[in-house]
């Protein structure tokens, strides 16, 4: 078990300082930075465009649910019952 353990430590470390290393390299380099620059889309793409209704009634649906939500319209209601 602490093999294991062992090994899967060393394989997070080395693949953590083989990420680190790529990310300098390619910040080393300033002719990749300008060319995804020069290349970014100009408007949302079409994933984007395609989910965006699914996103804005997810985010309705969590609002509703969300303990915020839950409190705000408890605070509508003793509103409301106190004008009654």
């Amino acid at each position: 078990m602490i093999i294991i353990g062992a090994f899967l430590l060393a394989l997070g470390v080395g693949i953590t300082a083989a990420s680190l290393f790529a990310t300098r390299v390619a910040v080393a380099t300033t002719s990749q930075s300008v060319a995804l620059v020069e290349d970014a889309p100009r408007g949302p793409g079409l994933a984007y465009r395609a989910f965006e209704p699914l996103l804005g009634s997810a985010t309705r649906a969590m609002g509703a649910l969300s303990p915020r939500g839950r409190l705000e319209l408890t605070r509508k209601r003793l509103v409301y019952a106190g004008l009654e």
